[in-house]
């Protein structure tokens, strides 16, 4: 008999947007790992009792409703509801199986502090950091950075929205005028990121070439994401690359084998260690990692964030052979959950 796994969305219907494209390819390659994908809508009102009503997928943004399933025979539950699933209002919460992502994984993903604290410094990637809690500690901060320009950004922001680069008198005068701030942004050293990446990445293909030296060039802020898609059984990633040009993220694709091998492994590892720390047996992420450091100071490799709430997965539109790789490890990781999950039973 084939293991079932969820999908749950919050809305009554699929979303044609989403941060998880090509669901109808997923569901495939599951089918083909003896997996039975599932869908169900309306977030928490679709757990009934010790029931899911659960719909089958018909196309990309198409369902049709099925008969309910026993909570206790879904092994794993993919959380796309793009928030943490209200376990209070679930009358048998106790039967829910391993979910990617877990709501204590994506609470230590929603404060950047955190997982600077708890994941990145520990492994030795992290761009320093610190909680503004007050004028003093920003200042005690300031003054151990050999930086002249300083980022301020917010501890649960997203997409760059809120983020103010300032001289150390800029910072002051900011909590100065703005008191209310303190507790909630993080203060690290203003790392130059526009400078190409070091010689030796290559495009992922022909086709890829000419975005590569377009984006890969001085003057635009870029990283380099590694996707981790950890299950009990082990721990797969895959880099991409992003520019950020006029608040819009530009993708290119390069070669895996031309990646400095130790930052696959720092993902291998955050990967693991978020998911350690949040509890987990499963979890999806990705590492953005800059190539940079404080102007006059020579470039390094650090991790700028780690996303493990509900990271964008490249789309088929972007690169199909990428995307395609990505859902196939994806699949691999339910696949993986769900007989643990089994085992465990």
């Amino acid at each position: 008999m084939s293991e079932i796994v969820c999908f749950s969305y919050r809305k009554p219907e699929l979303p044609e947007g989403s941060n998880l494209g090509g669901r109808v390819q997923i569901f495939e390659k599951l089918r083909y790992r003896d997996i039975a994908p599932v869908v169900s809508l309306g977030a928490e009102s679709a757990f009934i009792g010790d029931t899911v009503s659960v719909h089958s997928l018909q196309g990309e943004h198409e369902t049709s409703a099925i008969d309910p399933i026993e909570l206790g025979a879904v092994r794993t539950i993919v959380n796309r509801l793009d928030r943490s699933i209200k376990k209070d209002q679930l009358p048998h919460s106790e039967l829910l199986p391993p979910m990617i992502n877990e709501n204590t994984t994506r609470s230590l993903a929603f404060r950047k502090h955190r997982t600077d604290r708890e994941v990145l410094a520990p492994l030795g990637i992290n761009i320093p950091s610190v909680l503004a809690a007050d004028s003093s500690t920003v200042e005690a901060f300031m003054s151990t950075q050999p930086s002249g320009r300083f980022v301020v950004k917010p501890d649960s922001g997203a997409n760059g929205q809120g983020v103010h680069v300032l001289s150390p008198a800029g910072v002051a005068e900011l909590f100065r005028e703005h008191p209310d701030l303190y507790g909630t942004q993080l203060v690290q050293p203003a790392y130059d990121l526009t400078r190409p990446f070091p010689a030796g990445l290559r495009p992922y293909d022909a086709a890829s070439a000419e975005a590569f030296e377009g984006w890969n060039r001085h003057g635009i802020t870029k990283e380099l994401r590694v996707y981790g898609f950890h299950s009990p059984e082990r721990t797969t990633v895959f880099p991409v690359a992003r520019a950020i040009h006029e608040q819009r993220d530009e993708w290119f694709f390069l070669d895996p084998e031309t990646v400095p091998a130790h930052l696959l492994k720092d993902t291998e590892a955050a990967m693991r260690l978020a998911a350690s720390v949040s509890g987990a047996a499963a979890m999806l992420g990705t590492v953005d990692y800059g190539y940079g450091a404080p102007a006059g100071q020579d470039p390094v490799w650090a991790a700028v964030e780690l996303n493990g709430k509900a990271p964008y997965v490249l789309g088929y539109e972007k690169h199909y052979q990428i995307a395609d790789t990505l859902r196939t490890m994806f699949a691999d990781q339910i696949a993986e959950t769900a007989a643990f999950a089994k085992g465990v039973d």
